[in-house]
């Protein structure tokens, strides 16, 4: 883990949600995902705290359909 990425860690603890599940896909897994080209993770920001208040992950999947087209 690089120092970027160590700080992005540590910035990401701030974020507190009752749902242990979507807690740890922001804590554990979207650096990861972003790495690997899996999804990309939007954040909302409260600058006066600052604290991470929200977030949302798109996944990136390519699509198959019949007759060899490719959607990505």
């Amino acid at each position: 883990m690089d120092k970027g990425e160590e700080s992005a860690q540590i910035f990401l603890s701030s974020f507190i949600c009752r749902d242990e599940e979507i807690d740890s896909i922001l804590k554990n897994m979207a650096i990861e995902y972003e790495k690997r080209d899996r999804c990309r993770t939007y954040i909302y920001v409260d600058e006066s705290i600052p604290k991470v208040m929200g977030f949302f992950s798109i996944g990136l999947k390519t699509l198959q359909i019949s007759d060899g087209i490719v959607l990505s």
